[in-house]
């Protein structure tokens, strides 16, 4: 791959029940400031895509996951970018915590529960994870 493109690793964590999915709202870069995207960032040099959304979950989530637990979802190639998506499910008592109704991450960004019923709805959200969260519930096969 061009030594030029810089390549991204996204995670989209879903609640077993299949109504809750956690983000992060962003500040960075600017055109995804204050908007809604997948836990995630860009992979490090020598680092696989998957062990750097395990990475990134880790820090950003405070939650600690195992590879077998994800599932690759979408691989999206720009000229200057290549984003690799990833899906995992995580037990519905977790997202009844009063932790993450909202939580601080260790980045000046905070992690958010997120309701599936009216998420088309919300105006707040990356445009491209419209159309992602489907792709990523199909690929868990709830």
């Amino acid at each position: 791959m061009d030594k030029c493109v810089k390549e991204y690793s996204v995670g989209l964590i879903f609640s077993y029940s299949k109504d809750k999915l956690l983000l992060i709202r962003k500040s960075h870069p600017e055109w995804q400031k204050g908007l809604l995207n997948g836990i995630g960032g860009k992979i490090e040099p020598n680092e696989t895509a998957l062990e750097a959304v395990i990475r990134e979950v880790s820090e950003e989530a405070y939650l600690i996951t195992s590879a077998d637990g994800w599932k690759l979802v979408l691989v999206l190639h720009f000229p200057l970018a290549t984003i690799h998506f990833y899906a995992f499910l995580l037990s519905d008592s977790y997202f009844q915590l009063p932790l993450y109704t909202r939580i601080d991450s260790p980045t000046d960004e905070s992690i958010e529960v997120v309701d599936l019923f009216d998420f088309q709805l919300r105006n707040d959200v990356v445009h491209n994870i419209r159309f992602i969260i489907p792709l990523a519930i199909d690929r868990l096969k709830f």
